[in-house]
């Protein structure tokens, strides 16, 4: 198709000249091959860096979340009860005497009745302790009567005094408490 013009008959002419097809097709192709040959040797260079450099950077991450996911999964520390100090949590604190006392410590569970004998209700381990307080509390209750029965009566109430207002079992350790009083009453009596 020939370059077509346009002449308006103004004063002013205008002309519009429109290429034919096949020398559209060869601009581009040359527009396009010297955009490509560019893209290849300068910035396409630039891109493959690029792509590199985040493939290293999503292996770092990577690598990097392993490690926190591992080290989030593995068990913590144990505990050494031994070198107990006051900066311990309550939490720990209660895992120490739980330790000692399934050794059947009685030491032990009279600190774990005095250490949970003033909590209150709104202490965070509260509620965890109840249970345990109820087991102390009975295991301390059996050593007063084991002592009683052998006529230690001043030892048994030194034991049942121990037990917390807060214990599940106090109101037993209350009544073991006012009979053996009456009972160290008679043994002071007969003496």
């Amino acid at each position: 198709m020939p370059d077509s013009t346009c002449d308006l008959s103004t004063s002013d002419s205008i002309s519009i000249s429109i290429p034919d097809d096949q020398s559209t097709d060869e601009t581009l192709n040359k527009r396009s091959l010297l955009v490509y040959r560019a893209f290849t040797q300068g910035v396409g260079k630039g891109f493959r860096k690029l792509i590199v450099l985040a493939f290293a950077g999503f292996c770092a991450t990577g690598s990097i979340m392993f490690l926190a996911m591992s080290t989030l999964v593995s068990l913590p520390p144990e505990i050494d009860c031994n070198a107990h100090n006051s900066s311990f949590s309550d939490r720990t604190t209660l895992a120490c005497l739980q330790a000692a006392i399934a050794t059947d410590d009685t030491d032990a569970i009279l600190n774990a009745l005095t250490w949970v004998s003033n909590w209150e209700r709104t202490h965070p381990l509260y509620y965890d302790t109840q249970k345990l307080l109820e087991s102390w509390s009975s295991n301390v209750l059996l050593q007063a009567r084991q002592h009683q029965g052998e006529g230690k009566t001043a030892a048994a109430i030194a034991l049942v005094k121990q037990i917390p207002a807060i214990s599940p079992r106090y109101e037993d350790a209350r009544l073991l408490l006012e009979q053996l009083q009456s009972e160290l009453k008679l043994q002071d009596l007969v003496s």
